[in-house]
């Protein structure tokens, strides 16, 4: 009976320690993998083909900056591996799949980057690399998937092999990376390159499906219902209950309250405009909280009664429609720079 004992206890032992070894094993399949594996050699480099932007041509050419100038909020790309990019596939379709454990199991940015970014290994050695080479780190996403960095034209030329060059296209004046940036070789499994580079910007998407009706268009043609002096026009907060059908929620109270909203912007706002935007509306006075994404101060923008051709801070980032009656809005600007210029508006 004894000796019966003993070999169940030794079979129990087995069992438990197999199955905390398998446990272990997958906790450490989870975190990202060091890619980075051999000293980073400042003479062996790699040339990223494809990080030069179709614009920064000869023919555009207006010569080279002075080193002098400021690039701030850089974002050096991290690449994920060919193993993290099929296990986040996998778990993308699990999320979406009803019979799935991961169905609708989201990710935190930090649990994100355990998983699918740059180990924290790799964005050690390349974050002191980039400072032995005179930049600053302003930080990493949690995703670990960038890191923002900061520094002049002259740092970024030295150490990515390019030159910074001015251009002119259809009359305006850009800066931009005139060749294909290179990084050390040992850093190529992970850095996927600059973004960016350039202040060239880019355009929305967006057509006009149907012109502002003039008098005596044809019937059934879009109108505004809301006209601003100036031949302007605009969506009040009852257009936008109209067009999406939310007015029955308004009247059985949704009202936002213990709801907090994030909304990301290219230039700042002027809460005079926020509150007298709410205030035409009769709407309370509720004002947006404003984190600004950066070390510079965005410029402000400001609602126009005339026309404009690409407005940017609209309305939208200070009211998200009557429903903030209770609701907590957080409006980003990202902080205006050089090589920040390209992001959407």
């Amino acid at each position: 009976m004894h000796k019966f004992c003993s070999v169940v206890t030794r079979l129990c032992l087995s069992v438990a320690v197999g199955l905390l070894v398998s446990v272990l094993a997958g906790a450490l399949d989870a975190q990202a993998p060091q890619r980075i594996t051999q000293p980073i050699d400042n003479q062996a480099l790699i040339r990223l083909h494809g990080t030069t932007h179709p614009l920064a041509t000869a023919a555009n050419d207006r010569g080279r900056v002075a080193g002098g100038l400021a690039m701030d909020s850089m974002l050096l790309v991290l690449n994920t591996s060919p193993e993290q990019e099929t296990a986040l596939e996998q778990l993308l379709a699990e999320q979406q799949d009803p019979s799935s454990p991961q169905y609708r199991e989201w990710l935190t940015p930090h649990q994100f980057g355990e998983r699918f970014g740059a180990s924290q290994q790799d964005v050690d050695v390349i974050a002191n690399w980039l400072q032995d080479r005179g930049f600053r780190v302003d930080g990493v996403a949690e995703g670990r998937r960038t890191i923002e960095f900061s520094g002049t034209a002259r740092q970024v030329e030295e150490a990515f092999q390019t030159e910074i060059h001015n251009y002119q296209v259809n009359g305006q004046r850009h800066v931009a990376n005139a060749t294909d940036i290179a990084i050390p070789e040992a850093l190529g499994p992970v850095v996927g390159g600059i973004a960016s580079l350039h202040d060239f910007p880019v355009h929305p998407l967006y057509h006009r499906v149907v012109a502002p009706v003039a008098e005596g268009a044809r019937p059934g043609a879009w109108s505004p219902a809301f006209n601003l002096a100036g031949g302007g026009h605009a969506i009040g907060p009852y257009d936008f209950a109209a067009i999406y059908d939310v007015a029955a929620l308004w009247n059985l109270s949704y009202d936002g309250t213990g709801q907090t909203i994030a909304i990301a912007g290219h230039t700042n706002i002027k809460l005079s405009d926020v509150t007298a935007f709410r205030s035409y509306f009769g709407l309370p006075a509720n004002n947006p909280q404003i984190i600004v994404n950066g070390t510079r101060k965005p410029k402000p923008i400001w609602m126009s009664s005339g026309p404009a051709p690409l407005p940017r801070a609209p309305p939208s980032s200070s009211w998200s429609p009557r429903a903030p009656t209770r609701l907590t809005v957080w409006t980003s600007p990202t902080s205006t720079s050089l090589t920040t210029a390209w992001l959407p508006s």
